[in-house]
């Protein structure tokens, strides 16, 4: 590759953080003939900055959480996804709740060692981890529903993944088949049965609450021994209005 002057060498560096979204990994700048001394005396010059070990962003770069998000996966390299409540949120499944820790939490195969800043990513190491249970939304690779369901119900109350699970019908990701064909893969791992009881109970998208009010309303009903309400129902009047 021909010698480039820094400032086509800072051009070069502009240009590929300009068509990928703000943040761009070690590695394909090392592809592309940007090596790891060019980057770090930018970092030094004040010209990039390293979100998390390995990403590198423009200064001006604005991180929102989406964007931590994907530079967080991008960090812990090849075959890492999105996992816990930071999958929840990437699938959109999380409305008003609250979240529970400021880190992005990343499931990565079992053999990977990541490097990770100190603080930020909260890294997870899985040996039952396969291609099928990862899927791409919005460019940041994490869990699917019905595995993502599966760590979740290990760690939070049962009414928060219902919550979830009727977001996910809200917005058609829901499909009893597939967790049909998961739980049976999955047979024999810890918290399965568990999630197969959640599954068997719930109707996914009867009790999908918008505001805290609401479930509030529902844990009365639970704490009372009432049947919960067809949340969200649609209904005609009298007059003829839709409400």
């Amino acid at each position: 590759m021909a010698h480039r002057t820094p400032l086509q060498v800072d051009a070069a560096i502009r240009a590929m953080l300009d068509v990928s979204g703000g943040i761009v990994g070690a590695a394909e700048f090392r592809a592309a003939g940007i090596g790891r001394d060019a980057l770090r005396r930018r970092l030094r010059e004040g010209a990039l900055q390293e979100p998390f070990p390995g990403v590198f962003a423009t200064v001006s770069t604005q991180l929102d959480e989406p964007t931590r998000r994907r530079a967080a996966v991008l960090s812990c390299g090849a075959g890492a996804a999105l996992t816990g409540w930071s999958a929840a949120q990437q699938l959109a499944l999380v409305t008003f709740q609250e979240v529970p820790d400021d880190e992005i939490h990343v499931v990565v195969p079992a053999g990977r060692r990541p490097r990770r800043a100190a603080t930020g990513i909260r890294i997870v190491r899985s040996e039952l981890l396969v291609p099928d249970d990862i899927v791409v939304h919005d460019e940041v690779a994490c869990l699917r529903l019905c595995p993502l369901l599966h760590v979740l119900s290990a760690t939070y109350p049962v009414r928060t993944v219902e919550r979830l699970l009727d977001e996910a019908a809200y917005l058609g990701l829901w499909k009893p088949w597939e967790m049909a064909e998961y739980l049976d893969r999955v047979a024999d791992r810890r918290g399965t049965a568990a999630l197969a009881d959640l599954i068997e109970r719930h109707t996914p998208g009867t009790t999908r609450t918008t505001n805290r009010l609401e479930e509030t309303f529902l844990e009365i009903c639970d704490a009372e021994g009432w049947p919960r309400p067809i949340c969200q129902q649609p209904e005609r009047l009298a007059d003829g209005r839709r409400i």
